[in-house]
């Protein structure tokens, strides 16, 4: 029989701890060649994690320390506000358009705020709402830096031009303001206007009644329109009448002419001949130092081919008479004629 050979166990490598042990005595052998080599990067890999480590707890102490979170309330700003309004209306559209108390971080924001100023009365077109920090800062209740919350508008703000004379329900009078395309205005509109100095220009301001204004204000002139036929709408809303609708249009006109303060009133009474088919449709009234002057307007061009003379040469026309007689004077003057019709 043969003998079975001995199966040959495979060969270990050193273990680890053998290869330490050479490693050492070579390095030892070698008078620790390198030693402060390894050493030295050693401590510059633990200084480095160690500087990185640092700065973002000295970061993390710095703006915990200093820097305040987003804030929580905002206030409002208005980009592009007309001259002629007061601080007080403008006080009173911040509040209607933000709530005291609006959080800044309030998804809704900025979509709220831009479908109330819609919805304003003294808005007449919303072009912008955008939400940021102020550029400013300051130190807040803990002595951190902050920034306020700000909501900014821009928008195209109704100005009044005209009062309506309306009948009210228990019987006296009372005045409407209405824009330049007829819709409603609440009733606290400014009544005077002066010239003020704010940083450093001349601005042309109004005044609501019964407010601190300068002692050279004056009277603000709102031409009154007698006689429309339909009730006033809502404030806010738009007066759909044509007569209002002509006597605005009528009172627009007037603006270029040196002696529009002197037309106190516009009559559409008789629009469309409801009263007298023979009679002029709009009438102005103006008040002068020796009375009352009566100005037959007349009508607006028809669609239909009805033409009176333009209004602009009727206007022209009552300014060359202005200008020969130095003002108005008592009496009637009829535009409705190629050549203008006086009687005193």
């Amino acid at each position: 029989m043969r003998k079975r050979k001995k199966e040959r166990k495979p060969k270990q490598g050193p273990t680890t701890a053998q290869r330490l042990a050479v490693w050492y005595a070579v390095w030892k052998a070698q008078g620790f060649a390198g030693l402060g080599l390894y050493v030295g990067l050693v401590l510059a890999c633990a200084a480095v994690i160690g500087s990185v480590a640092g700065l973002r707890e000295m970061e993390r102490s710095v703006l915990a320390g200093q820097v305040a979170p987003l804030p929580r309330m905002v206030k409002l700003t208005f980009e592009n506000l007309p001259e002629w309004m007061h601080d007080d209306l403008a006080e009173q559209i911040k509040a209607d358009l933000l709530p005291g108390g609006t959080p800044f971080n309030d998804p809704r924001l900025v979509a709220d705020v831009y479908e109330r100023a819609q919805a304003h009365p003294w808005i007449a077109h919303v072009e912008r709402v955008t939400k940021r920090l102020a550029t400013t800062q300051r130190l807040d209740a803990d002595g951190r830096l902050a920034r306020d919350g700000e909501v900014v508008i821009r928008a195209q703000y109704r100005q009044p031009v005209a009062r309506v004379r309306v009948q009210s329900i228990d019987g006296p009078w009372q005045w409407v303001f209405v824009d330049g395309t007829g819709v409603r205005l609440p009733d606290e509109v400014p009544t005077h206007q002066a010239a003020v100095l704010h940083n450093g220009r001349v601005e042309h301001r109004w005044f609501p009644p019964n407010s601190a204004m300068p002692p050279d204000a004056q009277p603000l002139h709102y031409v009154a329109i007698l006689g429309v036929d339909t009730p006033p709408p809502p404030v806010g809303h738009p007066w759909n009448a044509e007569d209002l609708a002509d006597g605005l249009k009528l009172a627009d006109k007037l603006r270029r002419y040196a002696w529009k303060n002197q037309i106190t009133a516009i009559d559409v009474r008789n629009y469309s001949g409801r009263l007298d088919p023979a009679g002029p449709w709009l009438r102005m009234l103006a008040k002068t130092s020796q009375g009352q002057t009566s100005i037959q307007f007349g009508r607006f061009p028809q669609e239909n081919g009805d033409w009176e003379i333009s209004p602009d040469e009727k206007l022209d026309s009552l300014d060359e008479i202005v200008r020969d007689r130095n003002g108005l004077a008592k009496g009637e003057i009829d535009l409705r004629y190629a050549t203008p019709f006086l009687r005193p």
